[in-house]
């Protein structure tokens, strides 16, 4: 081939239409890639609390994790959409594990619970800690709590030594007195 029958002639229209393609499809690649990166998305191996989702619809709910209600938040911000918003962890207290949806819990008006001429102080107990209370501040309590770790009320022996202005303590172990044997056992002893 000689150089001067080897050219390819291209129309000088053609090639800047093919230019003007290539630098519109560089610009969105670049402006799909810069907005891919959300502040708060989630990466592996990090650790992100789960929130609560009220959905639409008021008795469901949506258990996520932090991170992709941010990944989810920057989405709709891009398409305009009204972003999603937190409710109290406590309204998804009927959805086990970390992730998840269903019924939400109803949200009860604990601080509106009066307790005027309580005075009556029991020791009430959560897992393994124990902590001296009135009823109604132990109703009080039990209202913000979830319904698998409700306080109950127990032997005053296992708060003894407690101050009704400690917090939760660990409990005081009971110690069961040794039954005495009765004369029955004993003659059958013999």
């Amino acid at each position: 081939c000689v150089a001067d029958h080897c050219k390819i002639s291209i129309n000088p229209s053609i090639l800047k239409m093919c230019k003007s393609i290539l630098v519109l499809g560089l610009f969105f690649i670049a402006n799909a890639l810069g907005q891919s990166k959300c502040p708060g998305e989630c990466r592996i191996n990090v650790p992100s609390t789960s929130v609560c989702i009220v959905q639409n619809d008021p008795a469901q709910c949506l258990k996520i994790k932090d991170c992709t209600l941010n990944e989810m938040n920057c989405v709709r911000k891009r398409q305009n959409i009204p972003l999603l918003s937190k409710s109290k962890i406590e309204r998804c207290s009927l959805i086990r594990g970390a992730t998840g949806s269903g019924r939400c819990s109803v949200v009860n008006k604990c601080q509106s619970i009066k307790c005027v001429n309580d005075k009556v102080i029991r020791c009430q107990q959560a897992g393994k800690q124990c902590r001296l209370l009135t009823n109604c501040a132990a109703r009080k309590e039990n209202c913000n709590r979830p319904p698998n770790n409700q306080m109950k009320s127990v032997s005053p022996a296992a708060c003894k030594g407690l101050k009704r202005t400690e917090g939760f303590k660990p409990c005081k172990s009971i110690r069961r007195k040794k039954m005495r044997p009765t004369k029955i056992k004993k003659l059958l002893k013999g």
